[in-house]
């Protein structure tokens, strides 16, 4: 008697468990739902594009912007759900920075104003529930936000020092801290050094995060503003 009393307390507490589980389960997914969807929605507010891909360029996901720019310009193909870029060559290129996992920065010749790409991958991808083993973040964008205008805003907005908004904005064009220092005629360790304080001001640690947060948070709205 008393071993079935055990029993049947043990398979009550078990019972209670699973039902906790799955609620706690029920509403983390209900939670999640609810954030991508709140995402979603803020991204589709954007005037940049911002894309999540995989190394054969199927499209995960992709803003309002992203999809506009990507349908209306002849130099992309949005086909069964693949991000396309219609010159050979640049595809190439595209596709050889996407299997080294590089970070990339291209610059699509278009009719009237030029169109730069970012991307960069995303280190793991199954923290945002993406089955890839390899995905990356792509963030498009017209040239008419200029490094200039780029420098003045974040200057502003992150209270910056001036050499610490030209290094951000380059970094905006060319995510290599090796070419914007010499572009900038200084050293890579200063260019470093101005990196990191540009990192604590606006609150972010890595690169990806920080061109983000330019071309995709409030400094992006004031850059794409028109004068």
């Amino acid at each position: 008697k008393v071993n079935i009393e055990i029993a049947l307390t043990r398979n009550i507490i078990t019972q209670e468990e699973r039902d906790r589980n799955i609620e706690e389960k029920l509403y983390q997914d209900h939670v999640s739902r609810l954030e991508f969807f709140l995402l979603s929605e803020a991204m589709d507010h954007l005037v940049s594009g911002v894309v999540v891909i995989d190394e054969n360029s199927n499209i995960y996901y992709a803003n309002k912007a992203a999809n506009n720019i990507i349908d209306s310009r002849k130099q992309f193909k949005h086909k069964d759900g693949k991000f396309e870029i219609t010159s050979r060559k640049t595809r190439i290129e595209f596709l050889e920075k996407l299997n080294k996992r590089e970070n990339m920065v291209l610059t699509i010749d278009t009719e009237k104003i030029d169109l730069n790409i970012l991307i960069f991958p995303i280190d793991n991808p199954s923290a945002y529930n993406l089955d890839a083993a390899s995905s990356f973040i792509m963030f498009l964008f017209d040239s008419v936000c200029n490094a200039d205008k780029i420098e003045e805003v974040v200057r502003t907005l992150y209270k910056l020092s001036p050499t610490e908004a030209r290094v951000a904005s380059h970094l905006v064009f060319n995510p290599y801290l090796t070419d914007v220092a010499a572009k900038m005629g200084i050293t890579y360790h200063t260019a470093r050094t101005h990196l990191k304080k540009i990192y604590l001001k606006t609150e972010t640690n890595k690169l990806p995060a920080l061109i983000q947060k330019i071309i995709t948070g409030p400094a992006g709205i004031l850059i794409h503003a028109k004068d």
